[in-house]
């Protein structure tokens, strides 16, 4: 069976029993094993001897203990240790490499790194997580901080609901007055907005060939200029001047002895 190392770890490991190469019963306590006699193969490499430089040194009962220094333990998979002494049949060992959070998770108070590359669709539900079992104490104060950053806290929506019943105040005087008032309008204040429209506020010329689709004012505008200004007459041609004298525009005039015809109006 197969002994679990940490990789890149030193450790000393056991070797033995060596026993008389003769009787192959009697215990070998006196051998001399130099860093020369420890030889090993990583992970099915070549045969190689220790980069320990001490050789192993006697237990009892024919075990030895035998020093592997970092580099001797730096390749994960098996490790086979390999020593041949005169006068001993030959021992060896295997052991196996594994990375150190995986020894620690064994052996050791860590815990066992797992890292999901998949997860299968719908492992995850409702009813394979228990009812609370995701709660405040399930999470660090940290992360609990940073979900709610930029989230509404009890003490935002305080304020919120202070500045909003501020407003309250300032507008129920005002708003229910302002729609009361315009509920309260009248068609004889209207007819009088109307009124002191028409009679008191004033409209300049409008200049240019009179459009087809302009407001109403610029084309009464247009009628007035007609009655007021100067207007010229020719045999064919009847033209429209401004307040100052100039002309704005014209019609192309004909008749035929049956028929008189004005055009539209039309660019000087």
């Amino acid at each position: 069976m197969s002994m679990w190392l940490k990789q890149s770890t030193a450790v000393t490991v056991k070797a033995g029993p060596f026993v008389d190469s003769t009787d192959g019963v009697t215990a070998e306590t006196g051998l001399t094993i130099s860093q020369a006699d420890i030889r090993l193969s990583k992970n099915g490499g070549n045969i190689a001897q220790s980069n320990n430089a001490a050789g192993a040194t006697h237990d009892e009962l024919g075990y030895y203990d035998v020093p592997l220094d970092t580099t001797d333990t730096n390749t994960l998979g098996t490790l086979k240790v390999l020593i041949s002494e005169s006068g001993a049949l030959p021992v060896w060992q295997d052991f196996m490499v594994v990375p150190a959070n995986v020894w620690d998770s064994l052996f050791g108070a860590d815990k066992l790194q797992v890292h999901a590359d998949e997860i299968t669709a719908g492992l995850i539900t409702a009813t394979a997580i228990a009812t609370n079992a995701i709660d405040a104490d399930a999470l660090a104060s940290d992360a609990v901080t940073e979900i709610q950053s930029g989230l509404a806290t009890a003490a935002a929506l305080a304020t919120v609901d202070g500045i909003v019943d501020a407003i309250l105040v300032d507008t129920d005087a005002t708003i229910p007055g302002l729609i009361a008032a315009l509920n309260n309008i009248s068609t004889a204040e209207v007819n009088a907005q109307v009124v002191d429209a028409l009679a008191t506020d004033t409209y300049a010329e409008p200049t240019g060939v009179p459009g087809a689709t302009v407001a109403l004012a610029t084309k009464i505008g247009y009628l007035y200029m007609a009655l007021r200004n100067q207007v010229t007459v020719t045999a064919t041609k009847k033209t429209f001047f401004d307040d100052g004298g100039a002309a704005e525009w014209e019609k192309d005039l004909s008749d035929d002895g049956t028929t008189y015809t004005e055009t539209e109006g039309n660019s000087i």
